[in-house]
């Protein structure tokens, strides 16, 4: 008996453990971040379709290349906010894509360009882009460009600002987020090239060494797809200004 119980209670606890999902994710406004309300708008979709699917969601945010080892070691279950690519799907478990954001390239106006045609244009052009970052397919893999590597993507405005880069890779959001909140960067002294360089879809990403994730992760994309029909995901859009 003394056995029996033993082993019921290691599967109760097993199962409230199991319901459990810790989520990773770096501070990128105004889509998540710790300083924004309930964690950010993706942070709040993301919690709401896992709570419709029946899992209690925790978040913690960290530098992007902490985040993506930390999911790829087990530490994490799920990498909040990714793009997809065919390394990541392989070292991840990938969820189908939820939201679409913009990537474009960000150039100060005294360089004198205002659009772009092909990424061979870009040679003469020092680039700034964000550490483990996926941008485009063929922009990531243009290794003749030469791209100047930082830790995160305020970085690069900063150093687009002070000249020490000619244009940088940036979320269109995220550019107009900065605008918004007054930062030191002069946004007006800059352009959005077009066309933009991509459109991405943003995804969550799943642990390959959590038990059971991959269930987890089709349970996540039946919650979207319901949110999406019920009203429920343009509501929190719209509750958040997007």
């Amino acid at each position: 008996m003394k056995t029996l119980l033993i082993a019921v209670c290691a599967l109760l606890s097993f199962e409230i453990h199991a319901k459990d999902i810790s989520m990773v994710a770096t501070d990128w406004e105004p889509y998540y971040g710790n300083e924004l309300k309930e964690g950010g708008v993706i942070t709040k979709l993301a919690t709401a379709a896992f709570k419709r699917a029946g899992f209690n969601t925790t978040i913690s945010f960290v530098p992007w290349a902490r985040a993506l080892k930390q999911v790829e070691d087990g530490e994490s279950d799920v990498l909040l906010g990714a793009y997809y690519n065919k390394e990541r799907a392989v070292t991840y478990i990938p969820s189908e894509g939820f939201y679409s954001i913009e990537t474009a390239l960000v150039a100060n106006k005294s360089l004198g360009i205002s659009k772009w045609g092909s990424l061979e244009e870009l040679k003469p052009y020092r680039i700034g882009v964000a550490r483990g970052y996926a941008n485009s397919e063929a922009f990531d893999k243009a290794d003749f460009l030469q791209k100047h590597v930082v830790g995160n993507p305020l970085q690069n405005l900063q150093k687009l600002s002070l000249g020490r880069v000619d244009m940088i890779v940036i979320a269109a959001g995220r550019l107009n987020y900065e605008a918004s909140k007054k930062s030191k960067v002069d946004i007006n002294s800059l352009v959005l090239l077009t066309p933009v360089l991509a459109k991405n879809s943003l995804h969550i990403t799943g642990s390959r060494k959590t038990d059971g994730m991959k269930a987890k992760i089709k349970a996540f994309n039946t919650a979207i797809k319901e949110m999406k029909a019920d009203g429920s995901f343009n509501h929190i859009l719209k509750s958040y200004g997007f």
